[in-house]
């Protein structure tokens, strides 16, 4: 039983023992398909992750500019994947392999050592991480900016770098405008343009921005601008007003919005330079924003041009006057021999002096009766109105060393003692050149510029002309002073002043062909000296001459500028009163007569006894002067006959004609009645 028991129990333990194994064996075996089942869906996961992350590195290469590089450091080779290095902008994104100096060729030039180096020192642990801009070559001749980066992925056994991996990033654009951007700055800070903003309020305008770079082009530090009160305070006087009213008027209108304007400004060293101002208005904040350039160096060209310009004209215009002078000065010449007094002769002198010297204005003064004193007598120009017009010769610098002399302003020449009456602030630059012939002085040429200074070598050019043409005219203003005097001489008697007969003869006819033109009148007076032959007789001859010299002075006086005083003959005088008829011509020799009545002759000395006239006046409208002057004469011997020391009038008058039978002419008769 024991027995049976026990087998029963060893069978059943053996039972238990397969069955154990056999349900081990089949979990073991669910387990491991299990497990299988579980890994191929792992990889389909892993590989459907991959898939997606290609996916997406494929997109990344299509549509981003970048680029990833795989350096294999002991070979040198480089593996890129990406668009950048392409041959063309039209290819794929593929996957190449370059040689370290194909590499290298990919860098610009100007930057490809900075790259190397920079890689050298981030492998050998110099540099903590590479990252660095650079030119790289994309397709042909284009060179775009790149941002590259990189790092140690593998390393060697001993320890050295093996792999690096990096990404080349397209910045060209962003860079460019950076790089612009600088540049702007840069020019703003450092440039020629001085950026401002000034507000304008109650008329005035006030900084209130400078750029930096004031200070290295103006001298002044951006604050000192700031705080001043007005802008203006730093321009040109001679510019601020005009500038001012400028931006009034861009403030006052509703259209204008650009203000552009040249002017001066101070620099911090006092100087002023020339800048051009543009400047833009902002109404709604009263405020312009603008800037200024400095200008100066063209300014100053063309300033300096300006000045060239004017002295080439001024060099035309000698020039020309040189061309001309011979003609002018021989024509001047001509006319003044020609010339019968010296109102005609200053009148030519005039008109070629304007021709002669160009620019310049000046007189001429002649001198007077006894060589002393001189009188302008021709001026031409902007001469200046202030000067003396009658001056002693010693008053003249070139008159008083018998030689041109030259004033160049008050730093370089002497003033004449002449022109001291001009204001030192007015006197111009000028020359007087004296004119002496035959050892007689004639007077001076004087010749005044309209510049407050003149070149050395032009005034010496001016001056040389003027001696010139001074020698002409001297020749020919002594010739006509001769003749003049001489003419003055046969027509003026020489004891009392008075003209002559011949002079009166002349004279009288010439008035009488006038009035009968202009149907006019003239009126004739004969004079006689009462007692005349008394003086003589009783206190000798120079008596005589003292009286006639006295009733002389008295005609002189009473008589009008355009009368006619002279000594017929003897003790008898004439006065020819053109336009008084006559009774006007009565009334004035009463008045003579009375004047001549009142002297006191004094003679040696002693107190003369009285002196009286008789007069006798005739009037005519034409004739010949004998006629009228018999007229005179007859009412002359009236006022003897009826007591002497009265004016009696002739009873005729009109035509003073007469037949060749001494008859008188019918209209004669007619008028007479």
């Amino acid at each position: 039983m024991l027995g049976s028991e026990s087998f029963i129990w060893t069978l059943a333990a053996l039972l238990l023992l397969v069955l154990g194994g056999a349900l081990g064996h089949g979990l073991a075996w669910f387990g491991v398909r299990r497990h299988r089942q579980r890994g191929d869906e792992q990889s389909a996961g892993v590989h459907a992750l991959l898939a997606q992350s290609e996916a997406k590195r494929q997109f990344i290469f299509e549509t981003a500019d970048v680029s990833f590089f795989e350096v294999d450091v002991p070979s040198g080779k480089v593996r890129v994947d990406g668009r950048l290095p392409q041959t063309s902008p039209d290819a794929g994104v593929e996957s190449r392999l370059f040689s370290q100096q194909q590499w290298r060729d990919l860098i610009h030039p100007d930057e490809v050592e900075q790259a190397c180096a920079q890689l050298k020192d981030y492998l050998s642990g110099t540099s903590p991480r590479y990252e660095l801009r650079f030119r790289f070559k994309v397709s042909g001749d284009d060179w775009r900016w790149v941002l590259c980066k990189a790092r140690i992925v593998a390393r060697d056994a001993q320890g050295q770098p093996a792999k690096v991996h990096g990404s080349l990033i397209d910045v060209h654009q962003s860079w460019l405008m950076r790089l612009a951007l600088h540049e702007e700055r840069e020019m703003f800070a450092t440039g020629p343009v001085v950026m401002i903003r000034a507000q304008y309020a109650h008329g005035t305008s006030k900084f209130v921005y400078v750029s930096t770079n004031v200070r290295k082009l103006w001298g002044y530090e951006p604050a000192a601008l700031t705080s001043l009160s007005n802008t203006m305070s730093i321009v040109h006087p001679d510019d601020s007003r005009l500038l001012k009213d400028r931006f009034v008027e861009a403030m006052n209108s509703a259209d204008e919005m650009q203000v552009e304007f040249e002017a001066r400004l101070r620099m911090a060293d006092g100087s002023y330079r020339w800048h051009l101002y543009n400047s833009t208005i902002d109404r709604s904040h009263s405020e312009r924003r603008g800037y200024f350039i400095d200008i100066d160096a063209r300014k100053q060209a063309e300033l300096e041009a300006a000045v060239q310009r004017r002295r080439l004209h001024e060099m035309v215009q000698e020039l020309r006057a040189a061309q001309d002078e011979g003609v002018v000065v021989q024509e001047a010449s001509d006319m003044l021999h020609a010339a019968d007094n010296l109102d005609e002769a200053f009148s030519i002198i005039r008109q070629a002096c304007e021709r002669l010297f160009p620019g310049w204005s000046g007189w001429l003064a002649a001198t007077q009766p006894g060589g002393n004193q001189l009188q302008i007598g021709a001026s031409w120009g902007r001469a200046p109105s202030q000067a003396e017009q009658h001056f002693l010769a010693r008053d003249c610098w070139g008159m008083r060393r018998g030689k041109p002399h030259a004033f160049n302003g008050h730093d370089h020449g002497v003033c004449c003692v002449h022109l001291k009456s001009i204001p030192r602030e007015d006197l111009r630059p000028y020359l007087c050149v004296p004119m002496v012939a035959h050892g007689e002085t004639v007077g001076t040429l004087h010749l005044f510029s309209q510049q407050t200074r003149v070149a050395d070598d032009r005034m010496a050019d001016v001056q040389a002309r003027a001696v010139r043409f001074a020698e002409t005219l001297k020749l020919a203003l002594s010739n006509l002073m001769l003749r003049n005097s001489l003419h003055d001489q046969a027509m003026t008697d020489s004891l009392t002043g008075l003209h002559n007969r011949r002079f009166m003869d002349e004279c009288l006819g010439n008035e009488l062909q006038r009035v009968r033109r202009d149907h006019g009148v003239v009126s004739l007076a004969m004079i006689d000296i009462d007692h005349f032959k008394q003086f003589n007789d009783s206190r000798g001859h120079d008596a005589g001459d003292v009286v006639l010299k006295a009733v002389a002075g008295v005609l002189l006086e009473c008589i009008r500028g355009y009368d006619i005083a002279c000594r017929y003959g003897g003790e008898e005088m004439a006065l020819v009163l053109p336009g008084c008829e006559q009774a006007d011509a009565v009334l004035r020799m009463e008045q003579i007569r009375r004047a001549i009545e009142n002297l006191e002759v004094h003679h040696d000395g002693v107190l003369m006894p009285k002196v009286t006239i008789s007069a006798g006046v005739a009037q005519a409208i034409g004739g010949n002067s004998e006629t009228l002057i018999r007229w005179a004469d007859e009412a002359l011997y009236q006022a003897k006959r009826m007591g002497r020391n009265q004016v009696r009038v002739s009873t005729k008058t009109g035509l003073a004609v007469v037949t060749d039978l001494g008859e008188l002419d019918p209209l004669e008769q007619a008028n007479r009645g």
